[in-house]
């Protein structure tokens, strides 16, 4: 009885250690508490978005929406941009925010594989500020992007 139970220990040890060595690829790392990131950088004297895009609007089958906002109550001049979804939901990559603020700033900021009602805030100016709002597919046909789905100068009030 003795060498049978010496014998089925060492067969668990080895499935073990082998279990353990099957894996070639460290496992991915873990993901921060919030998906977005902004990164401010100095803007040239003329306001102009650093993503080259593609011209033109998105293909109908592919559209998505972002709904962009003002904060006019508080104190501090907040830029809530919502992604909305669409009919080209399940294709979008990406949606970048770059907000050029009057005092020269250009802040970006983006959201991976965005779903609906996810939400970018970016502190902005209590001057003039330009917003755009990019879309970034996963095709091929059409082409992937970016999109300019949004361009507007938001006035602080």
């Amino acid at each position: 009885m003795n060498f049978r139970t010496i014998i089925i220990v060492l067969l668990f040890g080895v499935a073990i250690l082998l279990a353990g060595c099957t894996q070639t690829t460290p496992p991915p790392a873990p993901m921060a508490t919030s998906p977005t990131t902004t990164t401010p950088t100095m803007a040239t004297p003329e306001p102009t978005s650093t993503l080259g895009y593609i011209p033109g609007p998105m293909p109908s089958n592919f559209a998505v929406n972002a709904d962009v906002d003002r904060n006019t109550v508080a104190i501090r001049p907040n830029i809530t941009i919502t992604y909305r979804g669409g009919k080209g939901i399940n294709y979008v990559y990406a949606m970048d925010v770059v907000v050029t603020r009057s005092d020269g700033v250009v802040l970006k900021d983006t959201i991976l594989r965005p779903r609906v009602n996810d939400i970018i805030e970016i502190e902005g100016t209590t001057g003039t500020d330009r917003v755009q709002v990019f879309i970034t597919l996963i095709t091929k046909d059409p082409p992937s992007g970016p999109y300019l789905i949004f361009d507007e100068q938001m006035r602080f009030r």
